[in-house]
């Protein structure tokens, strides 16, 4: 266990992705990942703005950028990653509330199949949807389509640093990089992998909820067990509480202009790849 904790901090980094404004769950995020991973001694560079933050024995690298204030997220992430001497990044965010113990020999698995194979872009640590290939190269893991959706998303991952820099554009948000920035990976002769659908406990948090924040609001049945755990004192009436229905807490109008409109700066025509993808899911819908 010491020799696969020290492997790993010698060879990769963790990203938190946040922002000043969620920093309200970052005493939260932290308690559950030394939990989970009491051993860890990976250099961690939190993703934000200009908050800095220290919990227990974690080892925390603090980002010094005036600039970051008025960068996007894309930007934020771009510097960050140009900050790291590693050749690999563990990428979460913010409210990915692991909640049991990580499986760090599958990741230094993973830090070794991309040593071995530099064609590898990411490892995923949960089901990536689409047709994908069950290849059998690397134990509890398929390759995901070329042509798949979300082929790049914001699930916990082990990235090669300088792919994810090269697929990541210093106007992104995270929530058009994942939809349009998708189509600047078809270009690519890398490949991508996701852990199968029985393997998906590497980094175990409640991904189905979509971690403990939902559009901006706490999801209660996520976080009030975890604040007990760890007898914390937060506040959630000052985020407020979010629908757990999927349905429910839609983004407004404005909102989905403007998203659409960032895709077209991010990728040119080739955001219609998204769009066409998301008309045809939609309607499928609604045929049921």
């Amino acid at each position: 266990m010491e020799n696969t904790n020290k492997y790993i901090a010698e060879n990769c980094s963790i990203i938190i992705n946040s922002c000043d404004h969620y920093k309200d769950i970052w005493e939260l995020f932290f308690s559950c990942l030394n939990e989970q991973w009491p051993e860890c001694q990976v250099d961690i560079y939190l993703n934000t703005e200009s908050e800095n933050f220290e919990y227990k024995n974690l080892k925390f690298i603090n980002i010094e950028n005036e600039k970051r204030k008025n960068m996007a997220w894309g930007g934020r992430l771009v510097d960050t990653l140009s900050l790291i001497n590693h050749k690999y990044a563990i990428c979460l965010y913010d409210d990915f509330l692991v909640e049991n113990r990580i499986d760090i020999s599958q990741i230094k698995n993973c830090i070794n199949w991309m040593e071995e194979n530099e064609d590898i872009a990411v490892f995923y640590f949960f089901n990536n949807i689409g047709l994908n290939t069950k290849d059998g190269l690397y134990d509890g893991f398929e390759l995901i389509g070329k042509r798949n959706d979300y082929r790049l998303n914001s699930a916990p991952a082990l990235w090669r640093i300088e792919t994810l820099m090269h697929l990541t554009g210093k106007q992104d948000n995270p929530w058009a990089w994942e939809c349009f920035g998708t189509a600047r990976t078809y270009s690519l002769v890398d490949r991508f992998y996701c852990a199968e659908n029985t393997n998906e406990k590497i980094f175990d948090y409640k991904h189905e909820l979509g971690g403990g924040i939902r559009r901006g609001k706490w999801v209660s049945s996520v976080v009030e067990p975890l604040i007990k755990k760890y007898n914390l004192k937060l506040n959630l009436n000052e985020r407020g509480v979010s629908s757990e229905l999927l349905s429910k807490d839609k983004y407004s109008l404005y909102w989905k202009v403007n998203f659409i409109i960032t895709g077209f700066k991010m990728v040119g025509f080739k955001a219609f790849i998204f769009i066409i993808s998301a008309v045809k899911t939609k309607l499928k819908t609604w045929i049921k």
